[in-house]
């Protein structure tokens, strides 16, 4: 059966796809990650197809390409089929409208999510952006990510921006409609980092694999070195006086007001999936 990796964002995506999915004998990835960066969309026609899955308006989407080029991988695969990439649930565009259209193209799958503690998310989203340069003039200048995440806390804006893929048991229920509740599966994030062999064992009964080969697969990660992870590199040859660090905003000043938009959310799918929430820090009701 065909598994597919929705995400979310922040939560170590690019080990599996770069260590496990391509690299597992048993694993067949229907759209190879290019790291870092995806691939050219000229020279990959499945990746191509997929953005406009998970970007394209529905005035020109067609998605009969996608379904054929589909149909022949599996015909030509021997185990499970893996797809994966965290735009389905990220927060540029329309996440169910996404959903519904991996439900169309796919048909019934497995459905894989990794969680992150959202308070663990938002911190490393802005430590991520949070680098803005000083005195460097033109394209090298970055944009203020701090205060543009906290704006996205705005009523109004929630919707498409980056906390709308925070609302994980409202994403995950719909999925559940599309795909069934027995067909979905939900991991955490901070297993993987605490504990990884019981991580390597959970994701190993999903894909019905040996855990200890996952888990070996796993302990050789690479460096995700995207475009922003080489552009922060080559600020370290950059003398100091050019750059302006911003510090990790404060993020539990703003501690009551998300946790009362996450915590009720979060109690249900824990009680839904029997998931630990409460000892790695989540809110929850």
């Amino acid at each position: 059966m065909t598994v597919i990796h929705v995400g979310f964002l922040k939560t170590a995506s690019t080990l599996l796809q770069k260590q496990l999915f391509p690299n597992h004998p048993a694993m067949n990835f229907f759209n190879q990650i290019r790291h870092g960066g995806h691939s050219d969309m000229e020279e990959d026609p499945v990746y191509s197809e997929l953005v406009r899955l998970a970007h394209e308006g529905n005035e020109t989407y067609d998605p009969s390409k996608l379904k054929a080029m589909f149909k022949s991988f599996v015909e030509h695969a021997d185990g499970e089929v893996v797809i994966s990439d965290e735009a389905f649930t990220s927060y540029d565009g329309n996440i169910g409208l996404k959903a519904e259209r991996l439900k169309d193209v796919f048909g019934e799958v497995k459905v894989l999510f990794v969680l992150r503690n959202q308070f663990s998310s938002m911190r490393s989203y802005q430590k991520q952006n949070g680098i803005k340069t000083h005195l460097i003039p033109g394209p090298l200048d970055r944009v203020d990510w701090e205060q543009r995440l906290w704006y996205q806390m705005l009523p109004g804006h929630l919707h498409w921006k980056y906390l709308s893929m925070l609302h994980y048991n409202e994403i995950i229920g719909y999925y559940e409609k599309l795909f069934g509740r027995e067909n979905i599966h939900v991991l955490l994030y901070e297993t993987l980092k605490s504990d990884l062999t019981e991580f390597s064992r959970q994701l190993a009964a999903i894909f019905s694999i040996d855990a200890d080969e996952v888990r070996s697969l796993l302990q050789s990660k690479g460096e995700n070195v995207g475009p922003k992870q080489a552009y922060r590199r080559a600020f370290k040859f950059v003398p100091h006086i050019l750059l302006k660090k911003k510090d990790p905003q404060n993020f539990e000043a703003y501690e009551a007001r998300v946790r009362e938009m996450f915590e009720v959310g979060n109690k249900l799918l824990m009680d839904r999936y029997d998931l630990p929430l409460k000892s790695y820090g989540y809110p929850v009701a």
